[in-house]
């Protein structure tokens, strides 16, 4: 980006004018009633409600860290608020849930001051769109006091009760709040001798000259600008990207499977929540185990999300038990992942899923493509590669070619992440950086937060919402992988072909770490063989039922950071247990 005087004075006139707006969102904010209830483990919502409550206060803190406590939250929302949308804010400094009526509603993750520089990711629950005014609702938060990665050598900052209030969102303020936030990114990004560069730079000093944060009218003349420099479309030729909502979770990392499910709970609720006010928000999620927790301790949340996958805007991806590490497991163990996930989906929702989803695996060997189009899968998506120490992937969208001769089109989302933020600055790199722009003007990309879930953002909703066709930019369409891969292979020419194994310059000691977990994995791996060649050969010849529950554990464990030997101790005891 070449230099200009301006950009500096835009970005300065934005941070003011955003820092005030922030302000300006809530005009009106009332105190909460606050009890709290100290868990003696994760517990269900039916025993936290028989908890013993005492008082709570902001500023307190709660721990100490894996620990859990049940908020219960009374809110009365003043009568002078009829018709007005009414936020519950939110930050203990910890991964939290609200929960109405037995369902978890959203996920609310406060400060995380392992990965946000203590900036708060997710604060707000919409209580009410619209008030009645005088209601009384109780709500109660499940608080785990563990950051959505890792809180390590922070974690006195974990469990401090930071926010807890209702308040007033001004709509006017936010929509003007990121139409000023775009804009400024666009004036900023682009080239500042480029024309649609110059037009926003222009168009942003206009629109901040315009705004009197203290006479709302001006705010109406300040988007008007705005709106007019969004309203210029794209042209044919320029690059599409399908963005897709993510939320890649580790089953097991630097958490226990049992914080797991309950970052699954948080995180698809609050993907639910968010489709009811973006309707063109989509969002895809691998590994049928995780499916599998929330169909068996969460009914209603399980419902809706098979309502969203008819939909096609919840998308379950990958075919596979678990994203599991590709080069331990025996051909038959990877095969077993797509038997079981693969039936898993069609059973429950119909659906079956034509890629292989695997973006944070530490490499991939050479007989993937020959088992992947064995049980009828055509594409791979992967990420990890760009992780390489020595030689990055020469290209993002190739062709992959077994040992046996079997191909599948592969993927690899030229961010270089799979937790994308929406910013301006990095839909332009996903752009420039993609190494196949000659022979394909498609790429994926895949956006929220992830490895500890949480997913996207009502943030990074409004950013795409603005960015889908503005002249400058690519264009972005919300879009799966069901329609992206036909597309991308249809629309592409003269790919390269990658013959054998994906190796992966990173993660060493995948094959040394945590031996005993691997030795004890290849004798579960021979047993079930000679248990089922038994079973083949008894007088009925059934392979007896109760397998399945034992290869689905065995699955669980080839989980990709936990059979290579990269977790937390708590989870390579219960793994060889």
């Amino acid at each position: 980006m070449q230099k200009h005087p301006e950009i500096t004075r835009a970005r300065l006139l934005s941070f003011v004018a955003q820092a005030k707006l922030l302000e300006r969102m809530y005009p009106e904010k009332a105190p909460v009633e606050l009890m709290v209830h100290a868990a003696p483990d994760r517990i269900t919502h039916h025993e936290a409600l028989r908890g013993r409550y005492r008082p709570a206060k902001l500023g307190q803190r709660f721990g100490p860290k894996w620990a859990t406590h049940w908020f219960k939250i009374d809110l009365h929302i003043p009568k002078a608020w009829r018709d007005q949308e009414v936020h519950l804010r939110w930050d203990c400094s910890s991964e939290a849930c609200v929960w109405h009526d037995g369902v978890p509603m959203q996920g609310l993750t406060g400060t995380d001051w392992s990965s946000n520089l203590g900036r708060p990711v997710r604060s707000e629950y919409q209580v009410t769109p619209k008030a009645r005014g005088g209601e009384h609702i109780t709500l109660y938060i499940e608080a785990a006091c563990n950051a959505l990665v890792s809180s390590e050598g922070k974690d006195e900052f974990l469990g401090v009760l930071r926010l807890a209030e209702i308040a007033r969102l001004d709509r006017r303020a936010w929509d003007l709040h990121w139409d000023v936030v775009v804009l400024t990114e666009i004036a900023t990004t682009l080239p500042a001798n480029s024309p649609r560069g110059a037009q926003a730079m222009f168009a942003a000093n206009a629109m901040l000259n315009a705004i009197d944060l203290d006479d709302p009218s001006t705010w109406t003349r300040a988007r008007a600008i705005a709106a007019k420099y969004l309203s210029l479309r794209n042209g044919g030729g320029q690059h599409r990207i399908s963005a897709v909502g993510h939320a890649h979770i580790d089953t097991a990392w630097l958490w226990p499977l049992a914080e797991t499910r309950r970052k699954c709970y948080r995180t698809f609720s609050t993907a639910l929540r968010y489709m009811r006010a973006y309707p063109e928000y989509r969002f895809v999620c691998s590994q049928a185990q995780q499916y599998a927790w929330i169909e068996r301790d969460h009914p209603k949340l399980f419902s809706e999300i098979q309502k969203r996958v008819k939909e096609g805007r919840f998308i379950p991806v990958g075919g596979t038990w678990v994203e599991p590490d590709c080069n331990i497991p025996s051909g038959e163990s990877l095969i077993r992942q797509f038997l079981h996930g693969r039936e898993y989906f069609q059973r429950v929702f119909g659906h079956n899923c034509q890629e292989f989803w695997n973006p944070d695996v530490f490499g991939y060997s050479g007989q993937m493509p020959q088992i992947l189009r064995g049980v009828g899968i055509s594409y791979f998506l992967t990420q990890k590669l760009g992780q390489n120490q020595l030689n990055p992937p020469r290209h993002h969208t190739f062709w992959w070619q077994g040992i046996d001769g079997s191909q599948v089109l592969v993927h690899f989302p030229p961010a270089d992440t799979y937790l994308g933020n929406c910013t301006v600055a990095q839909l332009q790199f996903n752009v420039q950086n993609y190494k196949d722009l000659d022979r394909s003007n498609r790429s994926l990309y895949l956006f929220g937060y992830g490895d500890g879930g949480g997913g996207p953002t009502m943030e990074m909703l409004e950013r795409l919402r603005r960015c889908k066709n503005v002249d400058g930019l690519p264009t972005i369409q919300m879009q799966g992988p069901r329609e992206f891969f036909p597309a991308l292979q249809k629309g592409s020419r003269a790919l390269s072909t990658h013959v054998g194994e994906i190796y992966f310059e990173n993660h060493r000691g995948t094959y040394t770490s945590q031996a005993r977990t691997k030795f004890l994995h290849r004798r579960a791996e021979e047993a079930l063989h000679d248990v089922e060649c038994l079973a083949a050969l008894s007088d009925d010849g059934k392979t007896p039922s109760e397998l399945d529950q034992v290869w689905q554990t065995l699955l669980l464990n080839e989980f990709h950071d936990i059979l290579p030997g990269c977790s937390i101790t708590q989870v390579h005891e219960r793994s060889e247990e």
